[in-house]
């Protein structure tokens, strides 16, 4: 899946990370970079690497809080939100023709064991309680 991802972005000239980053944006609209090192589990000074080349790109804007200048808000850009919409079409394509053929059944195992392996990786993250 991540290869299919890297090749859609191929062209842009984005890493894996910035990807995720832009995935993180676009799903919650506005983020600060300390909120999106947290989630990806990168220092901040990786973040405002990431954020420059995101920016530069197109992808991502920064702009100063209203309320208190001292923060930074990152949302992503139209052309951001339509590359993900692109990206979701072409990765629902491609999910229907994987499962295509698999009757109820298998479905209903794969859903289950996915929901185990899930819950068990859940788990074992650190600082899981």
């Amino acid at each position: 899946m991540q290869g299919y991802v890297r090749s859609t972005y191929s062209d842009e000239g984005l890493s894996l990370s910035q990807i995720w980053v832009l995935r993180h944006l676009v799903h919650r609209g506005s983020s600060t970079p300390k909120e999106l090192a947290d989630a990806l589990e990168v220092t901040t000074g990786d973040m405002t690497g990431l954020l420059d080349k995101l920016e530069a790109s197109g992808f991502a804007t920064r702009r100063r809080s209203t309320q208190d200048r001292r923060k930074v808000h990152v949302e992503p850009t139209q052309k951001a939100r339509a590359r993900f919409d692109d990206l979701h079409r072409a990765m629902l394509e491609m999910l229907g023709g994987i499962f295509e053929d698999w009757r109820t059944d298998d479905l209903d195992d794969f859903d289950r064991l996915l929901r185990k392996f899930l819950s068990a990786r859940d788990r074992l993250r650190p600082g899981a309680a």
